[in-house]
């Protein structure tokens, strides 16, 4: 695993889902799992997220709980163990419930249940999970965002990032003073929108954009009748991806002592977006959507 520690949170995160969570899926399948099991399959899908090793070294920063709902429900879409087992051994009564015409589900028919009456309940499809319209996961995790962007702003609105207001509240940290300008408390609002180094990335940001960018991550541009869909998610990206420069800078910062230049900082964001708008850009876009793209390029 030493590999794995240089690993970012979106990194590890892609392994958990292809390698980890999938390991188990042909037993899963079969019959339920132990809970013993379940729960240490999932001790080491949460220490490895965190930690980068298999075992406890870092105490989790947001609730396993959160971490195993869908994106569109505010977390980071890995599944949960224990429903998944339950799920995926009621897969075969679904398929004999919704494909009768299959040979193996007439044999079935024919064999066990012979005209007997049964019901998995109207309206239920495999895995069904509702999906209501969350503001924050539109901001998050759209397809222009950089996954360890989203990350990191996935962090920052479940307070999962490790600010010194934080670290001092669990004794960790001796102060609680903004590491970059030292001055007031080391919030996530301070640190993102509040310093004066972030004003300044925010300002240059500003003059890029054309678009005066909030002081708050819970601004929504979608209530703005003058901001099409287009330019929403690529504003929300640039949005994130100013907090994941931010945060690389603040623990730079602490850490090694090197802080680079605002002016630098966006240029870094600049071309991250810009790479990020190139790699989207399919097929025939409206005049205004060319005007948003030409602007930023």
């Amino acid at each position: 695993m030493l590999g794995t520690k240089k690993l970012s949170y979106a990194g590890r995160l892609v392994l958990v889902k292809a390698v980890f969570k999938s390991l188990h899926t042909y037993w899963a399948s079969i019959f339920i799992l132990p809970k013993g099991v379940i729960a240490k399959i999932e001790a080491i899908c949460r220490n490895f997220l965190w930690s980068g090793g298999s075992e406890y070294a870092k105490t989790p920063t947001v609730a396993w709980s959160k971490i195993c709902k869908g994106k569109k429900q505010g977390g980071l879409g890995l599944k949960n163990e224990c429903l998944w087992n339950k799920v995926a051994v009621g897969k075969p009564l679904w398929w004999i419930h919704a494909h009768p015409d299959k040979l193996w589900v007439q044999w079935i028919h024919s064999t066990y249940i012979r005209g007997k009456e049964y019901s998995v309940g109207k309206g239920y499809s495999w895995l069904q999970q509702p999906s209501p319209d969350v503001v924050w996961y539109h901001q998050i995790w759209n397809k222009w965002t950089v996954p360890k962007h989203g990350m990191i702003a996935w962090l920052y609105q479940h307070q999962g990032l490790n600010t010194k207001d934080k670290l001092f509240r669990l004794n960790i940290s001796s102060d609680f003073l903004c590491c970059i300008c030292g001055n007031e408390e080391e919030t996530p609002e301070h640190l993102f929108f509040k310093c004066k180094y972030s004003k300044e990335i925010l300002t240059l940001i500003q003059t890029w954009t054309g678009i005066d960018l909030p002081d708050s991550r819970d601004y929504d541009w979608r209530r703005n009748a003058r901001f099409y869909r287009l330019k929403v998610e690529i504003l929300h990206s640039i949005m994130n991806a100013v907090t994941y420069h931010v945060w690389r800078q603040r623990n730079g910062c602490r850490y090694e002592m090197q802080l680079q230049r605002p002016e630098v900082c966006v240029a870094m964001i600049q071309y991250e977006i810009r790479t990020k708008v190139q790699q989207q850009i399919k097929g025939n876009l409206a005049w205004r959507d060319l005007e948003c793209i030409e602007k930023l390029m």
